[in-house]
């Protein structure tokens, strides 16, 4: 809110921005997203995904929860209190057949 007026971001806008994000990662997929906002208007986020068998979860979970956090904090101005990720599972190898 400032002097203009309000500005109204849905949590399914900040769901898809997310998933956006999470996209640009070759580790994971499958990713879904909950956003939880509190009274102080903080954000916690929760996002679930597969991860592939060769990826590094602590790596590839850090760097997505920073990454999460600078695009809500960039597109919305919100402040990110946490991102909660949970790894499902790990994603099947896709089997390369050739003809």
């Amino acid at each position: 809110e400032n002097k203009e007026g309000k500005l109204l971001i849905s949590k399914d806008t900040l769901e898809s921005l997310i998933a956006s994000v999470a996209r640009g990662f070759d580790g994971a997929e499958n990713v879904t997203s909950k956003v939880v906002l509190d009274k102080d208007n903080e954000v916690t986020v929760y996002v679930n995904l597969l991860v592939h068998p060769d990826a590094v979860i602590k790596d590839l979970s850090s760097n997505l929860q920073m990454k999460i956090k600078e695009a809500i904090k960039g597109t919305s101005d919100l402040d990110v209190k946490e991102v909660n990720i949970r790894v499902r599972n790990i994603a099947p190898e896709k089997l390369n057949i050739e003809e």
